[in-house]
């Protein structure tokens, strides 16, 4: 059975598992392979054995409490003693509740806070991905109490919203509404069709985005201060400004939002910052 904390090896004493930092850049992408971190298959793939070559390794289970390394499968030399080592090796001097949680999501991965539920959310209550700020439900939120994807602000509701108390998508400012009989729909404070607002899904938002994973190689001496978990986690989650995820998108994205219906420049560089 696959649990933390999982080995596998090649009967000579090589030993593979996921690292904290294998983990981290792998959430930064979304975990795109659907890896399971406690999963001998996973960590075969990720090391990329693959097919009957992985029918070649052993697989181990070591109990970190008690420090007992149990065979899940032997179909090679018995190397047990060199795979306790370098599994030893590896967890010292490291939080080990931490690691529990990261690799079993108890807590989700990467998390700063408590109540979180997700992979790299930084505050307290969040569920999603790569959330900072409170009680946030949905992806990349930078804010508090905001439901939806991507929002940057406080208690926006929807996706894609710049600003406070906004509801619907795309939004910046501040938008309240009660009993409304009708759908409206504008772009750039102009009113336009349902098809032309959806237009905006067009655009691909992957490359937007609140919330950053730095390794710890490129963290500077303040980073490191500032999160000295790093040290367990191998690096740390930056959330960036608004204006600043705006300047990392690709010159062909912008170029779609330029096309859409009452595009304004104006209108653009006071939401986003850019001209």
């Amino acid at each position: 059975m696959c649990q933390f904390f999982s080995a596998n090896s090649n009967g000579k004493g090589k030993t593979i598992f996921f690292k904290v930092e294998d983990i981290a850049n792998e959430m930064a992408k979304g975990n795109p392979e659907s890896y399971d971190w406690n999963s001998h298959t996973s960590i075969a793939h990720f090391h990329g054995i693959k097919a009957r070559e992985e029918d070649k390794w052993n697989k181990w289970e070591y109990d970190v409490d008690k420090k007992v390394l149990k065979v899940d499968t032997l179909v090679g030399d018995d190397d047990r003693k060199k795979v306790q080592k370098a599994i030893e090796d590896y967890l010292k001097d490291k939080d080990v509740v931490y690691l529990r949680n990261l690799y079993n999501y108890n807590s989700g991965n990467g998390n700063s806070g408590y109540s979180n539920s997700g992979y790299s959310n930084s505050g307290n209550s969040n569920s999603g991905y790569y959330n900072s700020g409170n009680r946030n439900s949905g992806y990349r939120n930078s804010g508090y109490r905001n439901s939806g994807n991507r929002n940057s602000g406080n208690g926006n509701s929807g996706n894609y919203n710049s600003g406070y108390r906004n509801s619907g998508n795309g939004n910046s400012g501040s938008f309240i509404g009660h009993f409304c009989s009708k759908e409206k729909y504008f772009l750039f404070n102009k009113p336009c069709t349902k098809e032309q607002a959806e237009e905006i899904y067009s655009i691909d938002w992957y490359h937007f985005d609140l919330n950053l994973w730095v390794n710890e190689s490129k963290m500077t001496a303040q980073e490191k201060k500032d999160n000295p978990t790093y040290k367990t986690t191998g690096g740390y989650l930056k959330t960036i400004s608004y204006k600043e995820a705006w300047a990392k998108m690709p010159k062909e994205e912008i170029d779609k939002i330029k096309k859409l219906k009452n595009f304004d420049k104006k209108v653009f560089e006071e939401i986003t910052g850019i001209k």
